[in-house]
């Protein structure tokens, strides 16, 4: 799938819709809340994704979240500026160095 950053929004928002719509059970999506949402996401997309490709990209779009959340609550020094909403180019200069070595 070619995910562009204007799919990656439609997604996002067809997936709030449902879950306003329907909820979210337990931990996990049922099969029907999948189809509503790969039909609903297919047909303002223009596109024609699988269950299994949406599954992927909402586990992506956790997995990226739970990092980013850990590193805005956990890491020292962020420096986070909730205007911009990213890290002082300091601190970036500085977790790159590090993550080479």
């Amino acid at each position: 799938a070619n995910w562009t950053p204007a799919l990656v929004n439609m997604f996002c928002d067809v997936c709030v819709k449902e879950i306003d719509c329907r909820g979210k059970p337990h931990h996990h999506f049922t099969k029907s809340w999948w189809k509503n949402v790969m039909d609903d996401f297919n047909k303002r997309a223009r596109v024609s994704y699988n269950r299994g490709q949406l599954k992927n990209k909402w586990d992506n779009l956790k997995k990226n979240y739970l990092l980013w959340k850990e590193l805005i609550e956990k890491d020292t020094g962020l420096g986070w500026d909730c205007i911009k909403k990213t890290a002082d180019n300091s601190w970036w200069k500085q977790k790159i160095h590090f993550s080479l070595f």
